[in-house]
């Protein structure tokens, strides 16, 4: 079989006074077809209006000469030709009403363009959909399509020439044996091709068509590139200002950090001086007030008297034992400890409290919840600071609902009650330290559970609704093996992150989280 070359480039025709003025209008009619595709061309952005563009301009009525067009490109490995867009009349009697549309109404480019954006049925045509479904693997064979590529020349496929080499879905889906194929190229490189035919009009295809079409072919690569460039440069700009972001949030979670333990190491120095110079005291007061009231005076005056003595010594022994309990750093003391057994003893111990103000105590602990290793004493000192402050919160009474479940690798301890609520200016604060809405209360409790949480390698959130009532929701590691010494997590900046996507809860490790 003889292959065809791609014969030195000739200029297109220009008007002269030997034509006819029916043949100085189609050169006219094509220069300003060209002229329009190519201005149309350049303001587009978008890859994919930028081929229905080129494809219309190749088809739209006699202009270029060709009944349909299809376009396939690269993909990213730069080894497979993907079917992108199929453009052209669906059958002869649709060709034919094209054409003729085009001529009595006079549209122009331009129009057919705004028309054809806002018809369906190119785009859901079956010579679309089945050029969506190519991909063809180039350079496996000896095919017309890695020919092009390679040697980014066009080729015109005739009965004579090239026919067996066209691939067989594209040959099988447009069923003719006169077809152009030609290649995107910009600055050397090929980013795909376009394959054009008459295969209703059943006009031959002439050099002056082919060189039309690789005009355009051309002004399509440099237009696809742009758009592509644009493409990458804003995914840089995107991905830069992510970046950019990210810093400034680590730098402001820097900061914040630092603030935070200055903060507390200054509380720490101020606990320990205060406990120093005021316990002692106490102390004393406490034991004369006690024999106060066994000895001396009026007795109904001085039991009275004592009693309240007693009461507000006790009162602020509870806050030094509180600013203490937080300053000071406490090593943990692992061990075996089940959950649900220690909810149970948590609850013993404060029932007796609770009934008497109404406050009934129920559970739903999961039996999967296995024994694992915590600080017993200070997840429990967390169970009852949490009661208390759920207690707190119904002064008529109510109810507190503890539940523990497993989630992963996670265990999940709630405490939940149908108190007032917490108003939602007071959520974000309520476990800063000192931060309390409560006449009495040093603000220490929910700020040291958090401490002691956070040290377990776990977070706290809360849900709240003003009216219904506030759930604490812990979620811990599940330790089934004694940790090394190396592996204990005492502070911060050694806990763990967590947790699992599929809960509902948002989260982010080592850190209390507020919703």
């Amino acid at each position: 079989m003889t292959e065809m070359e791609n014969p030195a480039p000739q200029a297109l025709p220009l008007i002269n006074m030997q034509m006819s003025r029916t043949e100085q209008a189609m050169v006219i009619n094509r220069l300003l077809v060209i002229q329009q595709l190519s201005l149309t061309l350049q303001t587009q952005l978008d890859q994919e209006r930028l081929l229905r563009i080129m494809l219309s301009g190749i088809t739209a009525g006699e202009a270029l000469g060709f009944n349909r067009a299809l376009v396939f490109l690269l993909d990213e490995t730069r080894e497979y030709l993907e079917g992108t867009l199929g453009v052209g009349p669906i059958n002869e009697e649709e060709c034919r009403h094209v054409w003729r549309t085009i001529a009595d109404r006079g549209l122009t480019l331009s129009d057919f363009i705004d028309e054809f954006d806002q018809l369906n049925r190119y785009q859901t045509a079956e010579l679309n959909i089945q050029t969506h479904s190519i991909r063809w693997k180039i350079r496996e064979q000896d095919d017309i399509f890695t020919r092009s590529l390679d040697e980014k020349a066009w080729f015109h496929v005739t009965p004579d020439q090239h026919l067996e080499q066209v691939p067989p879905p594209v040959a099988e889906l447009l069923e003719v044996q006169d077809m152009v194929i030609t290649p995107l190229v910009v600055t050397g490189n090929v980013l795909g091709l376009v394959v054009a035919d008459n295969k209703f009009s059943g006009r031959p295809i002439t050099q002056e068509n082919i060189q039309l079409l690789s005009i355009v072919a051309n002004q399509t690569a440099a237009a696809l590139a742009h758009i592509r460039l644009i493409n990458e440069l804003e995914r840089f700009q995107d991905h830069l200002a992510e970046k950019v972001r990210e810093t400034v949030a680590e730098k402001e979670r820097a900061q914040e950090e630092m603030v935070r333990r200055a903060k507390l190491a200054t509380v720490g120095e101020i606990a320990v001086t205060v406990a120093h110079e005021i316990r002692n005291p106490l102390t004393s007061v406490r034991g004369f007030a006690q024999r106060l009231l066994r000895r001396y005076g009026d007795p109904e005056t001085v039991h009275t008297y004592a009693g309240i003595i007693i009461e507000e010594v006790d009162r602020l022994n509870s806050v030094l034992g509180d600013v203490l309990d937080f300053a000071r750093n406490v090593d943990a003391r692992i061990k075996p400890v089940n959950m649900n057994d220690l909810v149970r003893r948590t609850i013993t111990l404060l029932e007796e409290r609770f009934g008497k103000a109404n406050i009934l105590c129920e559970t739903e602990l999961s039996p999967e919840v296995p024994t694992c290793y915590y600080d017993e004493t200070q997840l429990s000192q967390v169970l009852i600071n949490l009661m208390k402050n759920g207690a707190q919160a119904m002064k008529e009474g109510g109810v507190i609902l503890i539940r523990t479940a497993i989630s992963g690798d996670k265990i999940l301890l709630e405490v939940t009650d149908t108190g007032q609520g917490i108003e939602e200016k007071n959520l974000r604060r309520i476990f800063e330290p000192f931060f309390t809405t409560k006449t009495k209360g040093t603000g220490l409790g929910l700020s040291l559970a958090k401490r002691v949480v956070e040290e377990h390698g776990g977070v706290i959130r809360v849900q709240s609704e003003v009216g219904k009532g506030t759930t604490f929701r812990i979620i811990l590691p599940m330790r089934l093996e004694a940790p090394r010494m190396a592996e204990v997590i005492t502070s911060l900046d050694k806990a763990r992150p967590l947790i699992d996507p599929a809960d509902p809860f948002h989260t982010t490790g080592g850190r209390a989280i507020v919703e």
